[in-house]
């Protein structure tokens, strides 16, 4: 059970307010389960993913259905973050398709706010 009222989807680690945030490498399972706990738990989950080549390969990872927007966001402390990370750089305004994703390679990490400055 987590102790987060949202959960976002981001395919970039941002930070997005102030403050003390912990970033950390997790697992493909855990990311899974990350999801899986929200929706059992009838959480709020935000997608900001916002291309649909990652939007794809993470509803079928996950087996949730990823909506791609491109939407403004701010994490609380309230809110864990489930971060899409490829392990490349990108030229200035490329977009991937799924394979060429599947070829860079990719991660995830959880990202949380520690701390309620703001």
């Amino acid at each position: 059970m987590s102790e987060h009222r949202r959960l976002l989807l981001l395919n970039a680690a941002i930070l997005t307010s102030y403050g003390k945030f912990r970033f950390e490498r997790i697992k493909p399972d855990e990311a899974r389960q990350l999801i899986r706990d929200f929706v059992v738990e009838g959480k709020e989950i935000v997608s900001a993913i916002g291309h649909a080549s990652t939007a794809e390969i993470l509803s079928e990872l996950f087996e949730y259905s990823v909506q791609v927007q491109r939407v403004k966001i701010e994490q609380t402390p309230t809110d864990v973050a489930l971060v899409f990370r490829l392990k490349g750089r990108l030229s200035e305004g490329q977009i991937l398709t799924r394979s060429e994703i599947e070829q860079i390679g990719y991660e995830f990490g959880r990202l949380e706010r520690l701390d309620t400055e703001s």
